[in-house]
């Protein structure tokens, strides 16, 4: 934006300059050509004056005086310096004196107004410029070269100065008042763009915020249990098939424990589902406790639980031995007492002390059992130790 601002600008003020140097230029001429017409006898003297005199002679030329009486009496305050070439390009008149006998420092376009071909103009910016009256400093010159005639003859060049630097100031200031409000203009819009753009931004980080929320609540919903926050049947069985997957590679054996609350039921009928649901939250939490953070603890359905324990032992033997080391934990964890503090509406805290214990079956496999076939041993195993009284552990038994 700023590269744009700048050009733009530039763009202005080059055209503002080359348009201005065609009214400088113009001016001059018509300056120019009125002075040759009020002049026209006393120019072709002064040039007819000079044929084969040398410098010297030139600037003691008296007919120098009488010009520049003349010259006085229609002279322009604007024209700074006039100049008259013969056609040998040597200058045999000019109003500061010690250029006459000299020649132009643009002979070039001299040269092509001598030929009188073609009116010739140029503008520069001087340091110091020289005319009747001294010195002038830090000016804009423009110079135009005009071809002469008398009595349609070409007789020389006439050329004349005229100060610019009004017109060049007046450019350069108005650049400089466009340049603000550009520029300022491209600042305020580049400000509102860098505001909306960080609006759209914020926006839009806070929309990937809300879409994350949604699809890690969604992923909740489908893979975890809304109460223990633990997997759910879904999501333990995609772990039951990575465990398989990992004992066919290592050929080391997995277990699995299913669960069964013993006295769940009591607790809720005597004191309500809501302090049931403390005992569930509770009882997974010291499930989790219990084994490692690669092995799986998911909520089966309503008191049931299932630990799926994986990369046990290539020895069958020596699999059973760390699975009921794991079982009994969990057994001896699920048995301590439960302390739950609760109060109802309008009514004073109250502690709960309950006991619970667990009936737990567990199943040792590898990858040649299905999902379904571990599930259902598991499960048996759970009900026989319900049946053998309880707070016990069985381990599935294939029937011979």
């Amino acid at each position: 934006m700023l590269i744009t601002a700048t050009v733009l600008v530039l763009l202005y003020r080059q055209d503002q300059v080359t348009e201005h140097e065609k009214i400088i230029a113009q001016d001059n001429e018509e300056a120019a050509t009125h002075l040759m017409h009020l002049l026209d006898d006393q120019i072709y003297t002064i040039i007819s004056a000079s044929a084969g005199l040398d410098t010297q002679a030139l600037r003691t030329n008296p007919n120098i005086d009488l010009f520049t009486a003349e010259l006085k009496k229609v002279h322009r305050h604007n024209i700074l310096k006039l100049k008259i070439f013969n056609l040998s390009g040597t200058i045999v008149y000019s109003s500061v004196n010690s250029d006459i006998g000299g020649t132009s420092p643009h002979p070039d376009k001299l040269a092509n107004a001598l030929r009188g071909s073609q009116v010739e103009s140029h503008i520069k910016f001087r340091d110091t410029f020289l005319v009747a009256a001294g010195e002038m400093h830090d000016v804009y010159v423009s110079g135009r070269y005009i071809p002469l005639t008398h009595a349609g003859k070409h007789i020389g060049v006439f050329e004349i100065y005229t100060d610019a630097t009004p017109t060049f100031n007046r450019i350069y200031a108005q650049t400089i008042r466009i340049s603000l409000i550009v520029f300022g203009a491209f600042t305020v819009l580049y400000a509102a763009l860098f505001f909306y753009a960080l609006r759209a931004d914020r926006a839009i980080a806070e929309w990937q915020k809300t879409i994350a929320k949604f699809d890690e609540k969604i992923h909740n919903l489908a893979f975890y249990d809304t109460l223990t926050q633990l997997p759910n049947r879904r999501l333990l069985n995609d772990r039951l098939e990575q465990t398989k997957a990992a004992s066919k590679r290592s050929g080391r054996y997995g277990a699995l424990i299913f669960l069964d609350l013993d006295n769940f039921k009591p607790l809720n009928d005597t004191h309500g589902h809501g302090v049931g649901d403390l005992l569930l939250e509770e009882g997974a939490r010291r499930l989790s406790s219990c084994v490692r953070e690669v092995d799986t603890v998911a909520r089966f359905g309503g008191d049931e639980f299932v630990v799926v324990i994986s990369e046990l032992d290539v020895d069958k033997a020596e699999s059973i031995t760390q699975a009921s080391i794991v079982a009994e934990k969990i057994r001896a964890t699920l048995a301590e007492p439960y302390v739950f503090k609760i109060q109802h509406e309008g009514e004073a805290e109250t502690t709960i002390e309950h006991h619970c214990t667990s009936s737990v079956g567990v199943v040792l496999f590898n990858h040649d059992a299905s999902r379904e076939d571990i599930l259902k041993w598991a499960d048996i195993a759970m009900y026989q130790a319900k049946e053998a009284g309880r707070n016990l552990i069985r381990f599935y038994e294939p029937k011979a």
